[in-house]
């Protein structure tokens, strides 16, 4: 005597309008898939146990209707709890991605007004240089504030190509290298300011250690630990560039004789715009390290006994690791 609704879609369709009788119709499988089972328990129980035995099935029936209703209840609040979850942590992130371009664009700015300041300085010294007197020491003095200038503006260059590398895409693309050639060329990047500070750069690595990496990314990772050892060093003072291969991994170590890593500062050289030097754009450190990680790797920083600090960069060998 149980109605058994008839399946929608064998029959005719009806108009958006339909109102209760669609949606009806589109809830009779429903009815039949969770309705029959439990019409059959009663049934059952009427036939064993009669009116008792229906009665107790029906009440059976309905404690589980009650329990389902709950854990149905349970899991929309729990689905909705998700949902704002997610909405905070997008919310969160735009926070954070505001906060770090706010302050990108004030140390950016800040480094960009200091140079130019220094190369309006200097160029109007060179506008109002005296005609008069001698012309071979007005000569030398031109050339002086031209190669100030020249300095401020490859500060400058040096500071927008940090940014845009630390914006760039992290994609890599692996092959096979000799790591004491990569490493010589990172050595003649960094000659000329080596040259000019009085510090000797000296390069040790095995002919045949050989690892599977991005060159240029490794290249800028070392580059930038190499510059600032050589600003660390004092004149006089050599800086050390090692490469091995140990237990699967390639290790690079840039060793310098400068004054160390205060330990307050050891757990935020690695971030994004901390610097402590005057002209720093504080990205070449977090360049590294996110470099470094692009590999599946990491990088360390460690004070010396006696003076200096040692970074290390430990890649895998094989590249990284596929996700």
């Amino acid at each position: 005597m149980f109605p058994i609704y008839k399946y929608r879609p064998f029959l005719p369709p009806y108009r958006a309008s339909g109102g209760l009788r669609g949606a009806i119709q589109d809830l009779e499988l429903v009815f039949v898939m969770t309705l029959t089972p439990l019409v059959f328990l009663i049934v059952y129980g009427y036939a064993t146990r009669g009116l008792a035995g229906a009665a107790a099935w029906s009440v059976a029936a309905l404690g589980l209707h009650i329990m389902l209703k709950r854990l149905t209840e349970r899991r929309l609040a729990v689905e909705e709890q998700n949902r704002r979850l997610e909405a905070l942590n997008r919310e969160l992130e735009h926070r954070e991605r505001l906060s770090a371009i706010g302050k990108m664009s004030s140390v950016i700015s800040h480094q960009m007004l200091q140079q130019l300041g220094v190369i309006g300085i200097y160029a109007d010294l060179i506008r109002h240089a005296e005609a008069e007197g001698d012309q071979a020491a007005a000569i030398v003095q031109a050339k002086a504030n031209a190669a100030a200038i020249e300095e401020a503006l490859g500060d400058l260059n040096r500071v927008l190509t940090d940014l845009l590398v630390f914006s760039r895409d992290l994609r890599l693309n692996l092959y096979e290298h000799r790591l004491r050639d990569v490493l010589a060329e990172c050595l003649e990047d960094c000659r000329p300011q080596a040259a000019a500070r009085g510090v000797a750069l000296r390069l040790e690595c095995p002919a045949d250690a050989t690892a599977r990496l991005d060159k240029l990314k490794v290249k800028q990772a070392v580059v930038n630990v190499l510059r600032n050892a050589i600003d660390a060093s004092p004149p006089g003072g050599d800086v050390v560039a090692s490469g091995e291969l140990a237990d699967g991994a390639v290790e690079i170590a840039v060793t310098d004789r400068g004054p160390g890593i205060p330990a307050a500062d050891r757990a935020a050289i690695f971030t994004p715009f901390f610097t402590t030097k005057e002209h720093g754009s504080g990205l070449g450190l977090a360049i590294a390290r996110e470099f470094a990680e692009a590999h599946g790797g990491a990088i360390t920083a460690e004070s010396r006994d006696g003076g200096g600090a040692t970074f290390v960069l430990r890649l895998p060998r094989e590249g990284p690791a596929p996700p």
